[in-house]
Order: structure tokens, then sequence, then C-alpha cells
């Protein structure tokens, strides 16, 4: 997933000229432009090889800011069984940064990255 994330890193910014840091305020450019898709009417699936990227981007924040994060295989069971890697950030807690991106897109209003990572993030902060 790191290569994944490194690799949007790397396309954003030679296309945009943005530095994507692993930081958590980096997530405010990233919620930014998957709006902004999801404004202009692109469809997830037309693009869903970059919000792939992008989720990962989303979980290496997760991972680089919370101490003991890390990618997981989705369980066996469960809602989000057979699905793409989560990140866990503990025990019976685990985040799907991938499906985010895409309801981004899909959803738009609702799904915003910023609160996202609050929710789950803030009682595991390291800083």
């Amino acid at each position: 997933m790191p290569k994944h994330a490194e690799s949007i890193a790397t396309i954003v910014a030679r296309i945009d000229h943005k530095t994507l840091d692993f930081s958590v305020e980096s997530l405010e450019w990233v919620d930014a432009t998957l709006f902004a898709f999801h404004n202009d009417g692109v469809q997830a699936n037309d693009i869903a090889e970059t919000l792939f990227r992008f989720g990962a981007y989303i979980g290496e924040v997760f991972i680089h800011n919370n101490a003991g994060a890390q990618w997981v295989n989705a369980p066996e069971s469960g809602p989000f069984a057979g699905g793409w890697p989560l990140v866990s950030l503990g025990t019976d807690q685990l985040v799907n940064p991938i499906g985010k991106a895409f309801k981004r897109v899909e959803h738009g209003v609702g799904e915003d990255l910023m609160y996202f990572y609050d929710v789950f993030a803030k009682p595991h902060k390291t800083t």
C-alpha cells in the first residue's frame, strides 16, 4: 500500500505542483480534490485506480500519524468482508480509507476526510 500512496504523491507533485507529505493537514487538499471530482460529475468507476491510490494515501496518513496503526487484510466476515485492505488502529478499530476515497467522489457531502480522520484517529493520536 505504501507504493500506491507514494505513486499518487508523485503524480500530484508532477501535475498539480502540490507536495503530499503524509501529514494530517495534507488530507485537506486530498479532500478538496476528491470533492471537486464529485462536483464535476466524475464517476468513481471511471477513475477507480486513482481513487484506490488516494485511498492508500489516506491510509498512510493514518499510519504515519498514529502509533501502532498498520495495514491489515479485510476480515472474512462482517461489514468489510472480502474488501480492500484496511487500516487497524488497534483492537476492534478498523478504518476503510480506500472505501472513503470512493465515497467522497460518489456522495460528496457527508463524506468529509478531515471529519473521518478526526473521528477515528483523535483518540489514538501520538502528538
